[in-house]
């Protein structure tokens, strides 16, 4: 008696050239090379990695320079020169900006709108002080923009 199993199909091992394909299969010969990208994807892919680099570049150098600005401050004596008040950005306050012996120095802490003058006035040129600077400071050339005080004292 004939099995009743391999009759319908069922039970019978197919090979995989005889099943359905969803997809037809890409053809693998040098008659159809995957084609080139065009000069226009290729200088936007340029950009694009040249600009990821640019941003990863500039947040790596902004935390190098928060870490710098939070740690390793110590006391430096310097001298006095002139001072001049310096209205802010658009969004901060006006600061005391210091021109003394060790280069030109901005303080900011305890200065305000009205109060600018006054510590201004504090300062006697040619005087010497002691002032609280960031490590940023003992690197003058590559940090933008002047030094930050953290503290200060009179000698």
């Amino acid at each position: 008696m004939p099995n009743p199993r391999l009759a319908s199909g069922v039970g019978v091992r197919r090979s995989p050239r005889s099943l359905p394909r969803s997809r037809p299969r890409r053809s693998r010969d040098a008659a159809s090379p995957r084609p080139l990208p065009t000069t226009k994807q290729r200088i936007g892919s340029y950009a694009t990695l040249a600009f990821l680099i640019l941003v990863f570049l500039t947040i790596a150098y902004m935390v190098v320079l928060f870490v710098m600005d939070s740690t390793g401050r110590q006391w430096r004596r310097c001298t006095v020169d002139s001072t001049e008040v310096r209205p802010g950005s658009r969004f901060g306050s006006p600061y005391v900006q210091l021109s003394t012996s060790c280069g030109k120095l901005a303080l900011d802490k305890g200065v305000g709108l009205d109060k600018a003058d006054e510590v201004a006035r504090e300062f006697t040129p040619g005087t010497g002080y002691d002032f609280k600077l960031a490590r940023t400071a003992r690197h003058p050339g590559w940090w933008l923009g002047d030094t930050t005080v953290h503290d200060w004292r009179r000698v």
